[in-house]
C-alpha cells in the first residue's frame, strides 16, 4: 500500500464523527514530532501511522541516503516532503492532513517512488481496522 494512500485514508476517516479521537491524536503526535525534529522518538511515533512496510518507514523517518538521486539528498524534494507530512497533522482544531493531500502530484509520487514493492510488513506496521473502509477503491 502506498504511503499517500494511507495518508488519504486517514484524511477521509478523520473527517467523520468516528475519526475525531484519531484526529486529535494525530494532531498531538504531529506537534510533538515537529517540535522534536526527525531524530526525536516523537517523529517515529507520528510517522508510523503512514507506512505499510519497513522501506516506507525508513523513508518517513528520513533514514535514506543523502547522495545524488537518493530521497534525503538536500537538493531533492525528500526533506521538503517530510516537512509536509510532519506538519500535516497540526491543521485545524483536530487535523485535516490537507497540506499533505494538496502537495503537487510530483511530490506525492516522489514520496511513494521505490518503496511500495516490499510487501513484508515490519517495525510496527499495522493498518488500523477503522481505516479499512477508506482504503477501498
Amino acid at each position: 500500500m502506498k504511503i499517500m494512500r494511507l495518508i488519504k485514508a486517514y484524511a477521509d476517516f478523520i473527517e467523520t464523527p468516528a475519526g475525531r479521537t484519531t484526529a486529535k491524536r494525530l494532531q498531538r503526535e504531529s506537534v510533538a514530532a515537529v517540535l522534536g525534529g526527525k531524530s526525536d522518538p516523537a517523529w517515529e511515533t507520528y510517522m508510523k501511522n503512514f507506512h505499510s512496510n519497513s522501506a516506507q518507514l525508513q523513508r518517513l523517518l528520513g533514514n535514506e541516503g543523502t547522495d545524488k538521486g537518493e530521497f534525503m539528498n538536500p537538493d531533492s524534494y525528500g526533506p521538503t516532503i517530510l516537512v509536509y507530512v510532519g506538519m500535516g497533522g497540526t491543521c485545524g482544531t483536530g487535523t485535516t492532513m490537507k497540506s499533505v493531500i494538496d502537495m503537487e502530484v510530483g511530490l506525492q509520487q516522489f514520496l511513494d517512488d521505490g518503496v511500495n514493492e516490499a510487501t513484508v510488513t515490519g517495525q510496527g506496521a499495522v493498518i488500523p481496522p477503522e481505516l479499512e473502509p477508506f482504503l477501498q477503491d
